[in-house]
């Protein structure tokens, strides 16, 4: 598959998207799930029959609000991105962002949601290399 910036089997792309340590959840922009990614260490579980479901299905009365809004903002592109994060979730602390994904155009083709467990990265301090 030939993306802007390379070249990946599919299986290739798979597999980064998997490696990559943080929840993913991509909704097109008619907001139907279209990805999300199965790993053993999700923070928040998913059900395969979320796939082609709207993304509306899978939050409660009370935060549809939050969520028309937001969507709606990142289609006009009066955001970019949102961000949430949770203290003490399960002893964890979790941050998610909501990101609009646009084609070279500009046009808004889905939201990108990622959600990480930073509790040990927000106790960083100083210099380390990788080695």
């Amino acid at each position: 598959m030939t993306l802007d910036t390379g070249d990946l089997s599919l299986e290739q792309l798979n597999a980064m998207l998997l490696a990559i340590p943080m929840d993913l959840t991509f909704t097109d922009e008619n907001d139907i799930t279209r990805y999300y990614s199965e790993r053993e260490d999700l923070i928040f579980s998913r059900d395969p029959d979320l796939i082609g479901t709207d993304v509306r299905d899978c939050h409660s009365d009370k935060s549809l609000p939050g969520v028309e809004q937001m969507l709606g903002d990142l289609k006009s592109g009066k955001h970019d991105y949102f961000e949430a994060w949770r203290d003490n979730h399960n002893g964890r602390f979790i941050h998610t962002r909501y990101i609009a994904a646009r084609d070279s155009s500009g046009k808004f083709v889905g939201c990108l949601e990622t959600t990480q467990d930073v509790t040990e990265i927000r106790g960083l301090a100083g210099n380390k290399d990788a080695l």
